[in-house]
């Protein structure tokens, strides 16, 4: 019944917006249900060493909190080395597998000690009660257990964690304009421009550009029309009854409980736990703001983090897991209402 009616109250956040009026009361719904309910979110970057702006952006990315819509679940490791031999998602994989990835986020949510190798329940105790609804509390109160069932419900969490690896690049225009102007010069037959090229010309500007030894004022002139394109690949922990069964049978002990056949059996498995790919969405920064910014940093990290949202906007409204939802307890006027927590 708990289900059915959890399934009944689930209401879209972005079919629920849009009908019940203009800006301020997407404002309003948007106070009411994302401060709850979050998916959890680990974001990575995909770098690209010796490109134009390259470490800019890798420096700033980091500075880019998680959207407030999610938990944070990021790990220590948050950059992965692009391979212009081999496809993104190759790349991506090999990360994956080389740094353990699903399993330290498993790790993570069970605050497993590195030394001892026991786990426990404290964050999914934690982002459980997010989850709660006034309904589970309802029914927690009747139970001998009380609101620790609740807490117990924040394992579901574990299937909505998500990993996005962001392949972020700088569009350099001037590139750009140096290759549409050589192959002007091609197609008119204009001889002293092909021969600049083969004589390596091309090739110097080109390499001037991706070191950017260049004056300030040059590099100023590229900031302000700083833009990029950004792919965002999109993963998800696998967490179902067959894993969560395998990793408390085989795997899970408290610090009151230490096996070390346990945690070596832990350390050991490479198998059970997965990210599974959901999919992509590529999009390009919109034009530049620079009202308010006072450094060529803040311009880097605005531009990138407006893309990223947009990403993430994009990739909720493809990919129905990705989506968030909420319960809804009432409609009242322009308000919705929405009980969770335990306040």
């Amino acid at each position: 019944m708990k289900k059915l009616f959890a399934a009944i109250l689930c209401i879209i956040v972005f079919n629920i917006i849009v009908p019940l009026g203009g800006k301020a009361q997407s404002r309003r719904i948007d106070s009411l249900i994302t401060k709850y309910h979050r998916n959890s979110l680990y974001s990575v970057i995909m770098e690209h060493p010796g490109y134009v702006f390259g470490d800019e952006i890798k420096q700033e990315f980091f500075k880019i909190p998680v959207s407030d819509k999610y938990n944070d679940h990021n790990l220590s490791v948050r950059a992965l080395l692009s391979d212009d031999d081999n496809a993104p998602e190759e790349c991506i994989n090999s990360f994956f597998d080389r740094n353990y990835v699903s399993k330290r986020i498993v790790s993570k949510w069970f605050d497993r000690n590195m030394e001892s190798g026991n786990f426990d329940m404290e964050l999914i105790q934690q982002r459980g009660y997010y989850d709660a609804t006034n309904f589970d509390y309802q029914i927690a109160r009747q139970t001998a257990r009380g609101i620790a069932m609740i807490a117990d419900a924040g394992e579901e969490l574990l299937g909505n964690t998500f990993v996005i690896v962001n392949d972020i690049q700088y569009i350099d225009k001037e590139k750009q304009a140096m290759k549409t102007s050589f192959w002007l010069d091609l197609v008119g037959g204009v001889a002293e421009g092909v021969a600049g090229v083969s004589s390596g010309k091309t090739k110097d500007l080109s390499s001037s550009i991706s070191s950017l030894s260049k004056s300030g004022a040059e590099i100023s002139n590229l900031i302000a029309g700083f833009s990029v394109t950004i792919t965002s690949y999109l993963y998800r922990l696998e967490w179902n009854e067959q894993t969560s069964s395998i990793f408390y049978d085989k795997y899970y002990f408290d610090k009151n409980n230490e096996k070390n056949e346990k945690k070596l059996a832990f350390e050991n498995d490479t198998n059970i736990f997965k990210l599974k790919y959901i999919g992509q969405y590529t999009v390009k920064s919109s034009k530049t703001v620079l009202r308010g910014l006072t450094s060529n940093e803040e311009v880097i990290r605005k531009v990138c983090a407006r893309a990223l949202d947009e990403n993430i906007v994009q990739l909720q409204r493809k990919y129905e897991p990705f989506k968030v939802k909420t319960p809804i307890y009432k409609i009242q006027g322009d308000t919705i209402y929405s009980p969770i927590g335990m306040d």
